[in-house]
Order: C-alpha cells, then structure tokens, then sequence
C-alpha cells in the first residue's frame, strides 16, 4: 500500500495546481502590428506572444495575430478582441477571421474552411461580410441564423433571448416530397414550413411563425430549420403569386443586368432592389429566432479579398479600417 503524508498530498496538489495554471495560459499565437498595442492592457511592441485568454486592443494601426493552428486573425485600428484558441471575441471595431471563429454581441461566426469573414461591430448590431468561401452564424443558442455567401453582408441585430423566438421570413414556397420549404431571402435560411394552411409551391410570401428549436420529426433536407404556425395565429402573407413572382424577379434580374453595364456590382444590387421594389416588394430584412438580419447595400462592389498597406484591413460596405 501507498501512503502520502499531508506534505506530499500538499506538493503534489500545488503541482497539479500549476500544471492547471499553465495549460490555462498556453501560448496559442503571435501578434504583430506597424503601431503600439495593449496587450492585456499594458502597452507592448508590435511583437508579441499571444495566450489563451489574452486581450488584444489596437490604437491607431491594426494588427495581425497569427495563431499556432495555422489561422490568422487581424484587428482594425481602435479595435479590442479577447482571444482562445479556438476563437475571438470581438469587444470593439473590426476584425477580419481567415479559418477561425468569431464571437460579437451572443453571435458565432464561423467560416469554412479557407473561408474569411470581416466582423464589425455597430453597437448592438454586428455587420457581418464573407469575403471567401460561405459564413454561417449562429444565436447564442446555436441556432443558424444566416448563411452568407462570398461577396455579401448582412446587418445582424439580437433582439431577444431563446432559441425558440418570433421568427419572420420572405421567399418563394416550394415543395420537397410532402413537405413545404422556404429559403429566406435575406438569411439564406431554408425552412420547412409546418402548420400553415394555403400554402403554394411558387409564391411568394411572408411567413411568421416560431423557430423550433428540437423539431420532431427532423426537416426534410435541404431545410435545416422547422418554422411552426402559432395555433392562435397563423400568418402567412401572400406577396405576389406563382406568375407574379416570376414576372417580379425576372424585372429585378433584367434591372440588376443592366445596372451591372453602367455601375458594377453595387449598381446591379441597387438595380435588383429598384426593379423588386417596382413590384411591390420591398422586404429586406428577416427576423430569424430572435435576430433580425438586414441585407447591407452595395455590398458585392464593397468587400475585397486582399488587405490592404501596413496591415490594414480592407473591409465591408462601411468602408476600410485603414488609417
């Protein structure tokens, strides 16, 4: 039998104290910057090790942090973000993830991978860009609440807490199997859509209704959500019919084609906008389990793939970061 005197049990507990410790402080990247940083408050140089938990906060210049995994993450001037090795939490300004994850405002946003995303934040509103591959974001739940593909951006507002919220979408009913679908247009959601009578394949509607959160049985592919009628009120608001939304979507797509002669991507989104408002429609913005996602304008001519001189970010529709 073994036998530990209170003095070993003592050291071997402050041992294992300290091995916690250091696990717990683990060097997880490099940051670098043109300009001075605090780095958990004190200012530092612009070379400097990066540990788990750490607080980064630029001034006048941005920085970049290179993590040990391979992935890469750049700060904005008059930014702050705390980091893990498994993600950023953005407190303020900008930030710009390449194969990385970012938390702003109870909202994850996670790349594919190779994908890159600028995050910025807007007081209560986080703008979120793809700037390559696809972005999904999820509430603080975990619920996906938009799907963005490279070249757009969406405006996202939490509005309140609970995974199974008020849910308030737009787009063109279709029919997989038994089952009727919706792709929300400002989202990029896709629902299937349960309890809600009159519905038809080819139209257009708005549709509200609550955000399943354990649906049973599982959505049809390729819904990844179930949106259920409320039993009291079942709203369903049909925007324009089957031929309707065709007509309306072929004049959206002949004015974006011919804005897109004259004025580039931000003319053809405009145009496609004009041309869908000329239709009657006018919704831009979805309310998806309690976060309300509005297209950003103008965003296709706005987001760039390359960084732009001494390490700043060239960003979303709001501009650059640069300074």
């Amino acid at each position: 039998m073994i036998r530990f005197t209170a003095k070993a049990v003592s050291a071997l507990a402050v041992s294992a104290s300290l091995s916690i410790a250091l696990a717990a402080t683990s060097a997880i990247g490099v940051v670098t910057s043109n300009g001075n940083i605090l780095l958990n408050d004190a200012k530092t140089a612009a070379n400097a090790t990066v540990f788990d938990g750490s607080t980064i906060q630029t001034q006048n210049a941005a920085s970049q942090v290179r993590m040990n995994n391979g992935s890469r993450v750049q700060l904005g001037a008059e930014s702050r973000g705390k980091f893990y090795s498994d993600r950023v939490v953005l407190e303020k300004g900008t930030a710009r993830v390449d194969g990385y994850t970012a938390n702003a405002n109870g909202l994850k946003i996670q790349t594919e991978a190779a994908g890159s995303a600028t995050v910025m934040m807007k007081g209560a509103t986080v703008e979120v860009a793809s700037i390559a591959g696809n972005v999904h974001v999820y509430n603080a739940y975990g619920v996906n609440v938009a799907n963005l593909v490279p070249g757009k951006a969406l405006d996202l507002t939490p509005q309140d807490a609970g995974a199974a919220a008020a849910t308030t979408v737009i787009g063109t009913v279709k029919k997989v199997g038994s089952a009727f679908q919706l792709t929300d247009e400002t989202s990029n959601v896709t629902f299937e859509l349960r309890g809600f009578s009159n519905l038809k394949a080819g139209t257009r509607v708005k549709v509200s209704g609550t955000n399943a959160q354990s649906p049973n049985p599982a959505p049809t592919s390729p819904a990844t959500q179930v949106l259920q009628a409320d039993s009291k009120k079942p709203a369903v608001a049909v925007l324009s019919s089957a031929g309707a939304a065709g007509a309306a979507g072929a004049a959206g797509a002949a004015g974006a084609a011919g804005a897109a002669g004259a004025a580039g991507a931000a003319g053809a989104a405009g145009a496609a906008a004009a041309g869908a408002a000329a239709a009657g429609i006018s919704a831009t913005t979805a309310v998806v389990a309690g976060v309300a996602a509005a297209a950003v304008v103008g965003t296709a001519a706005g987001v760039s793939a390359s960084g732009g001189g001494n390490g700043c970010i060239v960003g979303i529709s709001s501009g650059t970061t640069c300074k």
